[in-house]
């Protein structure tokens, strides 16, 4: 159980970090393309952390999860942009 979770919270810090490269890279895009990108990344990402420890309703919970990161991201970009 504490494996599965350190596993979560790893993958949900990579998946900030990859919302935050997206942002870097893709200067000219405008916010909503950027915020689909990683939505379709992080839910692929979850969908395939969660089918691999056998969750239950794993497309709910990676749907859940990637809005999560791209609400984040976007918050994060709008009040801390670093």
């Amino acid at each position: 159980m504490v494996s599965k979770c350190i596993i979560f919270v790893g993958v949900f810090i990579i998946m900030l970090c990859i919302g935050k490269m997206i942002n870097e890279v893709s200067s000219t895009m405008d916010k909503r393309k950027k915020s689909v990108i990683l939505f379709i990344i992080s839910f692929l990402i979850f969908l395939a952390l969660f089918v691999q420890m056998k969750q239950d309703l794993a497309l709910v919970w990676s749907g859940g999860m990637a809005v999560i990161v791209t609400v984040l991201e976007i918050v994060t970009e709008k009040y801390l942009p670093f």
